[in-house]
């Protein structure tokens, strides 16, 4: 175990190789992402109007539609001064995955300029390599105040989430505001020092890159009626299904066929698949993958629901 006032002997390696990877002064290290969420919230909360205090009845914040930049400008015209923070991920892989352009996190990062609101970016999924860069606003030319991450960061093997942010947005925390009984324990800042290490020594983000083409020209080339779009950037992609040809089936009824043939997918909405391959797959892995979901849509569209 560690704490806020405890430190242990990895802790000071694991800060030092964050910093020197993502390029934020602090970090907060906790254990999974709802928590890293959670705290990136707090701090905003902390950072800007507090008006009743901390606790389980506050309120949650508004929502705006995601990528149109008009209901984004009309948000902060209306309610700027009241806003503590924007939260937002630069994919959006719930239901879909769909990913905003530069623009409109351009536009993001010059209203809460303007505004003195934090901008947050949620990169719990789209983080540590995944979409071809280590962080996928690196593609959007835009930097965040404060970026949340998980899931990859602790390779695989142990639940490690962060929050980084530079001095400004972190330093509005008292002390014994926020704690965490395992969060930068031993183990976990061991284990996610060598994923951090393993991600940059392999150029895993430059992999995921390439094989996340291979993957989208793969589903492409299956050429099967029952794929209506593919999308994404680099092993962070979806299928969007054609209703129509699935003899009334869904994405959940594709992703137990391929179960059976030794895949995982994830339906992320009734006509949509979710793929994340691991970054170090192989392009044999691939390959067969591809050849599975082929296979189950090829099933499905000719037999009806199994």
């Amino acid at each position: 175990m560690t704490s806020r006032i405890y430190s242990n002997n990895q802790v000071p390696t694991y800060a030092k190789l964050v910093h020197d990877t993502f390029g934020y002064d602090k970090v907060i290290i906790m254990n999974s992402g709802a928590e890293a969420v959670e705290s990136a919230l707090k701090l905003a909360r902390h950072f800007g109007p507090l008006l009743s205090g901390i606790g389980p009845r506050t309120p949650s914040g508004d929502r705006i539609r995601y990528g149109i930049i008009e209901d984004l400008e009309r948000a902060f015209a209306d309610f700027g001064d009241r806003i503590a923070a924007f939260i937002i991920e630069p994919i959006q892989g719930s239901g879909s995955i769909v990913p905003a352009d530069r623009y409109y996190f351009k536009a993001v990062s010059r209203l809460c300029k303007a505004y003195n609101v934090l901008f947050i970016a949620d990169e719990v999924l789209s983080g540590c390599g995944r979409t071809g860069s280590l962080l996928a606003m690196d593609q959007l030319d835009t930097r965040a105040d404060i970026v949340v991450m998980g899931k990859g960061m602790g390779g695989g093997v142990y639940p490690v989430s962060l929050v980084v942010a530079d001095s400004e947005g972190m330093g509005v925390m008292d002390v014994g505001s926020h704690g965490s009984t395992f969060g930068g324990n031993p183990l976990a800042c061991a284990v996610s020092t060598a994923a951090i290490r393993v991600l940059l020594d392999e150029k895993l983000p430059d992999r995921a890159k390439y094989m996340g083409a291979q993957l989208k020209d793969g589903l492409e080339a299956l050429h099967s009626p029952a794929i209506k779009a593919v999308g994404g950037r680099g092993l962070f992609v979806a299928v969007e299904l054609d209703a129509e040809q699935l003899s009334g089936a869904n994405a959940f009824d594709v992703a137990l066929i391929v179960k059976q043939k030794g895949l995982l997918l994830y339906p992320s909405s009734l006509y949509s698949l979710r793929l994340l391959p691991p970054l170090v797959i192989s392009e044999a892995e691939m390959s067969s993958a591809i050849d599975k979901i082929g296979a189950a849509l090829k099933e499905l569209c000719n037999d009806g629901r199994k």
